[in-house]
């Protein structure tokens, strides 16, 4: 168990504050992306049943019960996170709404806690998405790629065809991807992209490249490198608002994807 105190959390979406037990992600990002987005649309969600990949405090699946889902499924790899969504939903009220499942590091990928034949109207994600391949396993901040992609092609087993898929990948590299292999698996795709290349993937991707171009000149190719730690690699991207879940109302979710199947009609 990770010890130290426990944070306090107060979500525009729940009736009372949320507790971030030690160890377990703060949900700034998603309150500040993903919950209006999900109230903007809520009666897409009344009444439907709701998977979300990699919960942390349980704060979007928390949102999507409050918001009048009939039934919530929540995953995380981190035993913290499990017992901080199950705790914060009983303490909320929706504890006869929401289960919280312990991914094994055994299998990390996307539906390992999943039944073969479960499926959901609604997929939700917001998880780690700084992309490193050299990673031992995913964690709180990096994954090595095969969540992502499973998330992805878990889609035909477990979203129902008239249903989305909405998740957040606000690395400007990873989400890019991520856009491109659902559309090379045949969805339909709407995505605003993120407005921030961060420095960790700027640092990633300059240092790839530059082993190769070392090599090619004849350097040795880890003579020196880029580090985001010593110096400034953010780069910005400004993008333009796009519509997500419907021609109107939209804004300004930067790093939101949201993925159809190609057969359902667009709501």
């Amino acid at each position: 168990t990770v010890q130290g105190p426990a944070e306090h959390f107060r979500s525009a979406c729940l009736p009372g504050d949320l507790t971030v037990l030690p160890g377990v992600f703060r949900p700034d990002e998603a309150e500040a992306v993903v919950v209006p987005l999900l109230r903007q649309h809520a009666d897409l969600l009344v009444g439907r049943e709701v998977l979300e990949i990699g919960t942390g405090s349980g704060l979007i699946g928390l949102c999507a019960g409050q918001l009048g889902a009939s039934r919530v499924v929540v995953t995380d790899i981190n035993p913290q996170a499990v017992e901080c969504a199950r705790r914060n939903a009983e303490t909320l009220g929706l504890g006869s709404v929401l289960e919280a499942r312990l991914v094994p590091e055994s299998d990390p990928t996307a539906y390992s806690v999943v039944g073969r034949n479960e499926t959901f109207d609604v997929i939700l994600s917001n998880p780690p998405y700084s992309l490193d391949l050299d990673a031992s396993r995913d964690t709180a901040v990096v994954e090595n790629g095969d969540l992502g992609f499973s998330t992805l092609r878990g889609l035909p087993d477990h979203l129902r065809p008239s249903g989305f898929a909405l998740l957040l990948y606000k690395s400007f590299f990873f989400h890019n991807v991520m856009v491109r292999h659902a559309r090379q698996l045949s969805f339909e795709v709407r995505h605003q992209s993120p407005d921030v290349l961060s420095p960790w993937e700027t640092e990633a991707l300059f240092n790839s490249y530059l082993e190769r171009f070392l090599a090619s000149q004849g350097v040795e190719p880890h003579a020196f490198r880029f580090d985001w730690r010593q110096e400034d690699l953010t780069l910005f991207a400004p993008t333009s608002p796009q519509p997500l879940l419907a021609d109107y109302p939209t804004g300004s979710f930067p790093g939101m994807i949201v993925v159809r199947q190609r057969t359902s009609s667009p709501r």
